[in-house]
């Protein structure tokens, strides 16, 4: 506990160099993602993933909890691609049907200034959805792909 604390404690000075001036932010401009370890994907516009968990308190004799209970893990993920992209991926789907394709990972990288990267592995990846929406005076397509996983490998 005292070294989550102390961890914790230290957080806010590695954001800061050596010359104590802030480091370089990880942004949108450093992201690369790739599905299945294919190049990457120049055509993405957004990504959404993460995972939520039931939790709740356990109650026993008197008014405080006595412990907690756990529930399964839930994870949910999108990405935002332009209509292009999708037609690639269509185009290797069996049947062009997204959904059919082989479980997957998805590869989402950052590579900052300094050549640090974070890793960020959404594993167990099935597309669920293929909507397209678009609307008078639209430039572009883009296209939201809903994605069911199993696995999150966070470093």
């Amino acid at each position: 506990m005292l070294l989550l604390l102390e961890t914790l404690r230290n957080k806010d000075k590695k954001l800061y160099d050596n010359k104590n001036s802030p480091k370089m932010s990880y942004e949108w401009a450093d992201i690369q993602l790739s599905i299945a370890g294919s190049t990457p994907i120049l055509g993405i516009t957004e990504i959404n993933y993460g995972y939520s968990r039931d939790i709740e308190n356990i109650y026993g004799g008197g008014s405080e909890p006595v412990s907690r209970g756990y529930g399964s893990k839930k994870y949910e993920a999108s990405i935002t691609i332009k209509l292009e992209e999708a037609q690639n991926l269509v185009a290797i789907a069996p049947a062009s049907d997204l959904s059919q394709i082989p479980t997957f990972s998805i590869a989402v990288s950052w590579l900052d200034a300094e050549n640090l990267v974070i890793k960020n592995t959404i594993q167990n990846c099935k597309f669920m959805n293929f909507d397209i929406k678009t609307k008078q005076g639209d430039k572009s397509t883009d296209i939201t792909l809903n994605i069911v996983y199993a696995g999150l490998k966070v470093g």
